[in-house]
Formats: structure tokens, C-alpha cells, sequence
């Protein structure tokens, strides 16, 4: 019988604090890799993003033994990246960032093709500029899910939330892009298209009520919503502290 992912996930590991070499490269080159793919996405152009980066595969690597194959190393590794990635825009200045063409470079692509042009890293620039004045949990969340590729399943639980609440984040936040992106045509067409395929799928939707234009009020969830969350981070599979942190 073929083993799923998470039990060859917890054997590599447990490989891995046996003192294999093998398992202990094969479990670094992966996790780096995960970590650069989001948190870049995530913080978009940043001068401490090596620092970041090794910060979070410390943290990967010290809590090695507290992974217990609940989830496959992949998702745990986002976990993680994500937890830091909001701890360090938290810590951000609120004033909107200049961002640099060149710093760009490596920045997802908008346009859905192969084209990495001049004015498509304009757009890139425009994106990110706004999203420095984004709330910090609905910015993971349009990250993730739009730049980062993943699904809105693993968005919720790379963040510790209920899928509709995920989603909620996701729809809310990129009304505020759109909103706010009316000056960059070309953007704000980006933005548009995504809102339709969101939009196709509404259920099990948690709405919020924005209260400013600043998209950094999220207005009163449901108590049942509340216990969904909360369930939802509790079941972290992670170190302490790292995960389910209440927002």
C-alpha cells in the first residue's frame, strides 16, 4: 500500500532527528524553498528578507520535534512562515512604502502569462504599495491565495481560520486593492478579474462590515464563527506560540 504524504512527511522527520543526512537535506531544500515562495510573496520587496528567511528556518528546524505528521511538512512549514510573515509586518511602519522597480524583479506576475514586462512590474509596484496599507490578516490572505497559488483550503489553514473566514478576508481585501487601485487601470482590471472567480463561490461566506476605508475593520463575526476559529486554532501542529494566535 502506498503511504500518503504526511506519514512519509513524519518518517523523513523522524529520520531526520535519528541523525539521517539525507532526510535532514531533503527536509532543508524543501522547507527553504517553501519559505522563499511565500514570504516573499507575502512582505513583497523587503531589505531584511535574508534575515527573515534564515529567522524562519531556525524556527523551523528548533521545532523540529514538536512535528507530529497531522499535517504534511509542506503545510507546516507555511504555518510557520505565515505566523512570522504577520508578526513582521505587525511591526512595519504604517506609512506607505516606496517600492523600487528593480527590487521587483522576482515578484509574481499579474497578467496570468509569461510576459514579465516594464509596465507589468509598474502594476506590481502599484499592488504592493497599496497593500502596505492593508490590514495585516487580510494581506495574508489575498497573498496567499492569489500570489502565493494556494487554495482557499490551505489559506484557511495556513492561517488558522475557518475556510469562510478565509475567504471573507480574501473578498474583503481585495475590494479595499480594488478600491484603492481606481488610479492604475490596468490593475484595477487584475483585481476585477479576480473578484468575478471569487465571487463564483459564495458559500459558507462570514461577511464583515468594514468600517473604514483603510480596510482594517472587520466588524462583529458570528459566535459560531468565533467557535469555528478558535477550534481552528487550537489544532495547530506546531511550536508554541507559533501558531493559532489570536488576532
Amino acid at each position: 500500500m502506498t503511504k500518503d504524504r504526511q506519514t512519509q512527511d513524519h518518517e523523513l522527520v523522524q529520520a531526520s532527528l535519528a541523525g539521517d543526512p539525507d532526510a535532514s537535506k531533503h527536509l532543508v531544500a524543501e522547507a527553504l524553498d517553501q519559505v522563499r515562495r511565500v514570504l516573499y510573496r507575502v512582505l513583497g520587496p523587503d531589505s531584511e528578507y535574508e534575515d527573515h528567511v534564515q529567522e524562519i528556518m531556525y524556527q523551523i528546524l528548533k521545532s523540529l520535534t514538536r512535528f507530529r505528521g497531522a499535517a504534511s511538512w509542506r503545510t507546516w512549514v507555511t504555518r510557520i512562515t505565515v505566523n512570522q510573515a504577520r508578526q513582521i509586518l505587525r511591526k512595519r511602519s504604517r506609512r506607505p512604502a516606496s517600492v523600487s522597480m528593480e527590487a521587483l524583479a522576482e515578484l509574481p506576475s499579474l497578467d496570468r502569462g509569461p510576459e514579465r514586462n516594464a509596465s507589468n512590474a509598474e502594476l506590481r509596484r502599484a499592488l504592493y504599495e497599496i497593500m502596505e496599507r492593508l490590514d495585516v490578516d487580510k494581506r495574508l490572505a489575498v497573498a496567499l491565495y492569489e500570489l502565493a497559488g494556494l487554495s482557499m483550503a490551505e489559506v484557511a489553514e495556513a492561517t488558522g481560520v475557518t475556510r469562510s473566514t478565509a475567504k471573507s478576508r480574501v473578498w474583503f481585501g481585495r475590494k479595499y486593492l480594488l478600491d484603492e487601485a481606481a488610479v492604475h487601470p490596468a490593475l484595477a482590471s487584475w483585481l476585477e478579474r479576480s473578484q468575478e472567480t471569487l465571487a463564483s463561490d459564495k458559500s459558507g461566506f462570514r461577511t464583515e462590515s468594514p468600517r473604514d476605508r483603510s480596510g482594517k475593520g472587520t466588524g462583529q463575526a458570528s459566535s459560531n464563527d468565533q467557535k469555528d476559529d478558535q477550534k481552528d486554532d487550537q489544532k495547530d501542529d506546531g511550536p508554541a506560540g507559533s501558531f493559532g494566535e489570536k488576532r
